[in-house]
């Protein structure tokens, strides 16, 4: 892995998403990496949302749910938790929209996986 943790994790999983053969919608959304103050300002005055989970998916029930991916805990990285406008995001995305459970951090591959094999998808 490189420097870029959360970055490979997340190429890992739309790896594993390509290759999976499975009918669901998704994406990746790039809110993260660097940015300078007037691009930043400029994305949200173009309606960005903070707080936004990596992965998008529209299941065949035609329900909306959401992947954030987390690093485990390592020696290397020790960042694991949601940010505060991650952790809101959440919030209100459960304080609006049956079922709950359509919102999971995962910390690997194969925890993606298990979220979507509960989620009925059959991978």
């Amino acid at each position: 892995m490189s420097k870029h943790y959360e970055d490979d994790l997340s190429i890992a999983v739309a790896d594993f998403l390509r290759l999976s053969a499975f009918d669901v919608m998704w994406w990746h959304s790039p809110n993260g990496g660097k940015r300078n103050a007037r691009e930043g300002a400029r994305l949200k005055r173009m309606g960005v949302l903070v707080g936004v989970p990596d992965y998008i998916f529209i299941l065949p029930d035609n329900s909306v749910a959401f992947i954030e991916l987390k690093l485990a805990k390592t020696a290397f990285h020790s960042k694991t938790y949601q940010s505060k406008v991650q952790k809101e995001f959440e919030a209100e995305y459960r304080s609006l929209v049956e079922p709950h459970d359509r919102y999971m951090v995962c910390r690997s591959v194969d925890e993606v996986a298990a979220t979507l094999t509960g989620w009925g998808i059959e991978i």
